[in-house]
């Protein structure tokens, strides 16, 4: 049986809707994505005077993975991080270590087993807090490269391009972000 005009039509027609949906859910770019992300963030710490979050982080490095886990507090501007490595490191060899830092709204200290309970210089301050806006040093680092389910919801993968040797360097090379 030969199609007739109208089934060619309809085809035609069903192709170009499904290229145009695809194109539109893809033409968000990753800076896009990303001012999106960072005015959600906004809206959200300027409502949230005290919030916990946790996160578990692998990282790869030299054909080795560390698995982390990070908690960080905030009760209005004071806050605490305390990151542990997870006892996968060296092979299963090493034992679990946790570095904390903590801000007590006028100075950053560190407490970790290698260099002990050291106050953060004022000039490092920036760095050590859970405040900055990754979204700020991202914007021109930036590339969509696709979709992928994270913890059975859909996200967006976002490529990140490291840093020049004049530039500063991110702790990643990856990002995902939920897609609603």
């Amino acid at each position: 049986m030969r199609p007739t005009g109208r089934y060619v039509v309809s085809f035609v027609v069903a192709v170009a809707v499904s290229f145009g949906l695809c194109g539109s859910a893809m033409s968000m770019t990753a800076a896009e994505i990303l001012k999106r992300v960072s005015g959600r963030y906004d809206k959200l710490m300027s409502s949230v005077r005290d919030m916990q979050i946790d996160q578990k982080m692998i990282i790869v490095q030299g054909g080795q993975a560390v698995t982390s886990t990070v908690k960080t507090m905030r009760k209005g501007e004071k806050y605490r991080v305390e990151m542990t490595s997870l006892d996968n490191a060296g092979g299963g060899q090493m034992p679990k270590m946790t570095t904390v830092v903590v801000f007590d709204g006028k100075e950053t200290w560190t407490v970790s087993p290698f260099v002990g309970k050291r106050r953060v210089k004022q000039s490092n301050v920036k760095n050590a807090t859970p405040r900055i806006k990754w979204s700020d040093k991202l914007k021109d680092r930036v590339r969509l490269v696709g979709k992928e389910k994270v913890g059975g919801r859909e996200a967006w993968v976002i490529d990140v391009k490291q840093a020049g040797p004049d530039d500063e360097s991110l702790p990643f090379s990856k990002v995902w972000v939920d897609v609603k």
